[in-house]
């Protein structure tokens, strides 16, 4: 008897120790989304204690309950007027099998939740596992798809539970938000300047000036001596001309996008290599970027607004039906001409800036708040893609405010996982058909934009006039 004894306080002594321990990993797990997750579906004795109590507390254990009951309450004999004897129901068992019931739901439901309550450490262990594993594979695509490893160290952060698992993995987080882009709104493509070279594609350009260096290095002006006229020359950087592989691909690029033909489309001229440097060609807009537009308005009126985005979407929409996607559409590759014509610019160059970080990681990502949810989630871009970002320029223009507001991998996280704003909350002059139009635009799944987007600018661009 003592020796039983003894085992019982022991198993008591464990189950309190054990209680305690949970209790002290609650915190973690309450805070961690993924570690619930891990704990509900990975806690496999819990669940079996809850599929068993499922199974037998509706009909098996009462019934065996009840035949106890009757048992421990017989049936009580009484004699009427001292001689007849009557057998009546024991006045008890009625409640005692109510109480006995109560008892046994009590009792399973207590067992159910300490299966799940003892669990928690370790699937907190669990958790903090498949955290690690996903960290690794966020690290073997640092150097080849950065931005494909911004979005797993996050998922990781959501299964990481103890201190050490969460400190390492935010370190690299934090490096990789050092090497893309930290500016209030995101919307910059990250820059990788490089020195602008002396030379000059051939004795036929004269060099005026520089305009300006960006994700795919300097852009300057420049004179055609033999055409006479003005045109702009970007110079790539070293790591893409000096790479045989990488130039190649940009030369037959260039060679597609110089097919391109149309006025709202910056045209594509030439394309230059001598000793190590490349040069592209291109048409010189006289004006200035669509951003510097906004930084100076703040907002753009609702007709000037459609008028603007029906001429982007048309030239969007002709690019399209070459087979061309931009896939880097922004108030910064948007030039306004003098005649406040609009012209698109760096058409497929963020294609070819993604190929370019196998050289160097984390350098070129697109422009996290004008990229599209599928872009942000690594997928694959088409047409759709180009047009949630031209709703995500006319939501600026109309408002004055970005869709969405933080540092890079903020703001990525916001584009796959939150609802901008109402845009008529932020600009009630705006009419609700154009409001409701550029809303839809933006849409998380593709699916679910316009595909007439152009036609409906018009539309509404006659309506408003």
């Amino acid at each position: 008897m003592k020796k039983l004894l003894s085992k019982i306080l022991k198993a008591l002594k464990r189950l309190l120790d054990e209680s305690i321990r949970s209790l002290k990993a609650f915190p973690e797990l309450a805070a961690r989304p993924g570690a619930v997750m891990v704990w509900l579906i990975r806690s496999h004795l819990a669940q079996l204690t809850l599929i068993a109590a499922l199974i037998l507390m509706p009909s098996i254990i009462p019934a065996a309950s009840d035949k106890v009951m009757e048992m421990l309450y017989r049936p009580v004999t009484e004699k009427v007027l001292g001689l007849l004897p009557v057998t009546h129901k024991n006045p008890k068992l009625d409640t005692r099998k109510e109480q006995a019931r109560i008892a046994l739901q009590f009792g399973s439901g207590l067992v159910v939740f300490m299966a799940f309550w003892l669990s928690i450490p370790g699937a907190l262990k669990k958790s903090d596992e498949l955290a690690v594993k996903i960290e690794k594979e966020a690290d073997s695509l640092v150097k080849r798809k950065p931005l494909d490893s911004v979005i797993l160290y996050r998922k990781a952060l959501r299964f990481a539970a103890s201190p050490s698992v969460r400190g390492s993995i935010s370190s690299k987080t934090k490096e990789l938000d050092r090497l893309l882009v930290d500016v209030g709104t995101a919307d910059k493509t990250v820059v990788m300047s490089a020195p602008a070279s002396e030379r000059t594609p051939s004795e036929r350009y004269e060099i005026l000036g520089e305009l300006g260096r960006g994700a795919m290095g300097v852009v300057m002006k420049a004179r055609d001596t033999l055409l006479e006229r003005p045109v702009a020359i970007k110079e790539l950087p070293p790591r893409i001309a000096k790479d045989k592989e990488l130039l190649g691909r940009f030369r037959r690029e260039a060679t597609l996008l110089a097919k391109l033909n149309h006025p709202g489309i910056v045209q594509i001229y030439d394309f230059a290599e001598f000793e190590g440097n490349a040069w592209i060609i291109m048409e010189f807009v006289e004006g200035e970027e669509l951003e510097a537009v906004l930084a100076r308005k703040g907002k753009l009126a609702e007709g000037e607004l459609l008028e603007l985005s029906a001429s982007i979407a048309e030239a969007l929409s002709y690019a399209h039906s070459e087979g061309i996607l931009h896939r880097d559409m922004k108030p910064a590759n948007i030039l306004i001409s003098k005649k406040g014509t609009p012209k698109i610019a760096d058409f497929g160059v963020a294609r070819l800036s993604i190929a370019g970080n196998e050289t160097k990681p984390g350098t070129i990502l697109g422009s996290p708040i004008y990229m599209s949810p599928e872009q942000a989630a690594g997928k694959a871009a088409d047409a759709r893609s180009d047009l949630y970002s031209l709703g995500a320029i006319m939501y600026r223009a109309a408002t004055g405010a970005p869709l969405f507001e933080g540092n890079a991998i903020e703001v990525i996280a916001k584009v796959l996982n939150k609802e901008p704003l109402p845009l008529r909350e932020l600009s009630p002059k705006i009419t609700e058909s154009t409001a409701d139009l550029i809303m839809s635009m933006l849409a998380k799944e593709p699916e679910k934009r316009p595909t007439d987007v152009t036609q409906k600018l018009v539309s509404l661009k006659r309506a408003t006039s």
